[in-house]
Formats: structure tokens, C-alpha cells, sequence
């Protein structure tokens, strides 16, 4: 953010000097290349978070496997169940990379024996007590009802669900900056083409 800031405040600087002591040359080619640069930061940027991301997913799903069998384990605090209900009730996900066999070491009150999963595998209810909507990520995930079992599954992993969240946001804050910089380089063309105009009447006016 301070990078694309201070390129369009430096855009914004040499345009009002080239207009104000006519470098009219210097002004038809620093703008255009600014924006040419600007643009390929927005794609560096977007490719960048992209290959970070998901290095970061990877490195946290392989961490994150670990606390499965805790889910289960009651002598454990809740934190790890409350955490593992929020992530897969809001992403709409099971499991970490395989949601067939990462439930699979729990204890024998998982569903290694009994086939039953958290109920946050099976996605969410509208008759969940305390179910809105998911349209904004609350706090905490509702009370959840009912019984998950293994051949219910139907949503994707947590991995894959979050990865394809951070890949759409990246692209639209992309594209969203990307169609910012075609703005101003079409209110650049129209700023230059009025300037020009109006300095084209004055010299004319002038030698008049």
C-alpha cells in the first residue's frame, strides 16, 4: 500500500510540474510509464500473495494435523474443539488436506470407532441454534445440533476452501487496483487532450 501510494503521489507530483513549466515531452512519457510500472507491481503483487500464500497454507496445514487428535481428547481444553468448529463451520469444510483420513487418529471417541465426526463437518443448519447467516463471520459459531457421521461429508478440505477464499480475494483486490490504474490512465489521456487544447487556443489567441 505504501509502494502503489507513493508511485501515483509521485505520478501526481511530475504531471503538475510538466504542466506547470510545459515539459510537454517528458510529460507524454513519464505518465504512460508510471502507469505501465504501476501496473506490473499490481501483478507482481497478485502472483506474489498467490506462491506466499499458499506456502504459508501448506506450512499450517501440516501444523494444524496435529491438533486433530486433541479434538477429541476431553481432558484437553475446548480451544482446539472451538477453533476447529469456527474454522470448518464459516469455511464450509472438513478436515485439514484429506477429510477422509485426518479425523482418522482421533481417540476412541472419535470416529476411528463409532464413524462419527465433528458436527461442524457436515456444514450448517438453519435450524442451528443461534444461526443467522453466514454472511458476516461472527465471533462464535452457533450451537451446533446433531451428529456428523463419515459418509455424510460433502464439503471440500480446509485447505482447498481456504485457498481458493485467499486466491479469490487476491484477485479481485488485483483486478479491483488494476481497473483503479486504467482510470487514471484514461483521466491522463483526457487531462493531456484538454491541456493541450486549451493551450493550442491560447497561442492562438496570442498571435493573434
Amino acid at each position: 500500500g505504501i509502494i502503489l501510494g507513493s508511485i501515483i503521489l509521485i505520478i501526481s507530483l511530475l504531471t503538475v510540474i510538466c504542466l506547470k513549466f510545459r515539459y510537454y515531452v517528458l510529460f507524454y512519457f513519464i505518465g504512460p510509464v508510471l502507469l505501465l510500472v504501476l501496473l506490473l507491481i499490481l501483478i507482481g503483487f497478485g502472483i506474489f500473495i498467490s506462491i506466499i500464500g499458499d506456502t504459508e497454507l501448506q506450512r499450517l496445514a501440516s501444523s494444524t494435523q496435529t491438533t486433530v487428535y486433541y479434538y477429541y481428547n476431553s481432558t484437553s481444553t475446548s480451544l482446539v474443539r472451538d477453533g476447529w468448529d469456527f474454522v470448518q463451520y464459516y469455511f464450509s469444510c472438513c478436515g485439514v488436506k484429506d477429510n477422509n483420513t485426518d479425523w482418522y487418529p482421533a481417540p476412541s471417541t472419535g470416529w476411528k470407532y463409532n464413524s462419527q465426526l465433528p458436527r461442524s463437518c457436515c456444514g450448517y443448519d438453519s435450524n442451528d441454534i443461534g444461526h443467522a447467516s453466514r454472511i458476516f463471520v461472527g465471533r462464535n459459531i452457533p450451537a451446533l445440533t446433531g451428529i456428523c457421521y463419515y459418509g455424510d461429508i460433502g464439503q471440500p478440505t480446509c485447505y482447498n476452501s481456504i485457498k481458493k477464499n485467499l486466491l479469490i480475494t487476491v484477485l479481485v483486490f488485483t483486478f479491483g487496483l488494476a481497473f483503479l490504474v486504467f482510470i487514471l490512465a484514461i483521466l491522463f489521456l483526457c487531462l493531456l487532450f484538454i491541456y493541450r487544447k486549451m493551450h493550442h487556443r491560447v497561442e492562438n489567441s496570442t498571435g493573434k
